[in-house]
């Protein structure tokens, strides 16, 4: 049985780095995992067709910028993809996180 925690960790502003984050305090994001375990991609149309069903929540985060937050293990079998689902939560209606990953910069 394979075990896989989820962590978010949101970088500050270096000369070296300029993430594109934007975060409106406080934001309430729930997180649900999704009721799908192949990958969702422009390679497969027919994996964009429809969405998959929410299974019950994963987990809150609040984004307060530049803090880290880390999910209790959960079951993630190999071969198969963990698809989740980042919203704003009914709780913060100001609610706006919006983040953009680098992968060249991220591995840097």
């Amino acid at each position: 049985m394979e075990r896989c925690t989820l962590h978010a960790s949101l970088p500050s502003k270096t000369d070296a780095l300029d993430p594109a984050i934007t975060i409106v305090h406080p934001s309430t994001l729930d997180i649900w995992r999704l009721n799908i375990d192949s990958e969702i991609t422009r390679h497969r149309p027919e994996s964009w067709k429809t969405a998959p069903k929410r299974k019950p929540l994963f987990g809150t985060f609040e984004f307060p910028q530049g803090e880290d937050w880390a999910s209790d293990d959960f079951h993630c079998p190999s071969l198969s993809y963990t698809t989740l689902e980042f919203a704003c939560s009914t709780n913060t209606p100001d609610c706006h996180v919006d983040f953009w990953q680098d992968r060249a910069s991220a591995n840097g």
